[in-house]
């Protein structure tokens, strides 16, 4: 399943899902570093961050395309 989920990113590119672990943003979909906030540069727009219930990541969520849900686990409670 990760081999597809690698392929998927590769295909469709990275989706606007990420995960946050001590300032490292990884793809929600394949686990890929696709950036980090340590020197506070990463804005976050248009991003949804797993577990986050914000209005940021709820308006990001309403503008997600299909592709970048597919595969990805990510739940905004």
């Amino acid at each position: 399943m990760n081999k597809i989920k690698k392929i998927l990113c590769a295909i469709f590119e990275h989706p606007h899902v990420v995960t946050n672990c001590m300032g490292y943003k990884y793809c929600a979909r394949c686990e890929a570093q696709v950036g980090e906030s340590l020197g506070g540069v990463w804005t976050g727009k248009g991003y949804v961050i797993v577990g986050h219930n914000c209005k940021e990541c709820k308006k990001a969520m309403k503008n997600l395309k299909w592709h970048e849900k597919l595969l990805t686990n990510f739940n905004l409670d």
